[in-house]
């Protein structure tokens, strides 16, 4: 499971509609926000820190389940598999603070 923003790529229909509707303006971006992992266009009912928060949400009711956990690590996986999951598990709460608060996720 994993949650990507929508991160219109310049010139596209959809970066063209962001910018008519006043949702991206292209004279002042943070292009290290631009990478799938922060929301940096907002719906017509979600600002950006809701869309930030509601993929923290899922990602953190996903990750946060005991029983998908033990099965995951102890299922017959790739042990490589089993080390992003546990890695992306240990990041959470930076992918919450890039998501909510625009911090960096390194």
């Amino acid at each position: 499971m994993w949650v990507g923003y929508l991160t219109p790529p310049p010139g596209s229909q959809i970066w063209a509609d962001g910018i008519k509707r006043g949702w991206i303006d292209p004279n002042n971006l943070d292009m290290l926000k631009w990478d799938f992992l922060h929301p940096v266009v907002p719906t017509e009912y979600l600002s950006i820190k809701d869309l930030g928060r509601l993929g923290s949400w899922g990602m953190r009711e996903f990750y946060s389940k005991p029983g998908r956990i033990q099965r995951i690590l102890e299922s017959n996986f790739d042990e490589l598999a089993k080390l992003c999951f546990k890695d992306v598990m240990a990041g959470v709460n930076k992918w919450e603070a890039a998501a909510v608060y625009g911090e960096a996720h390194i």
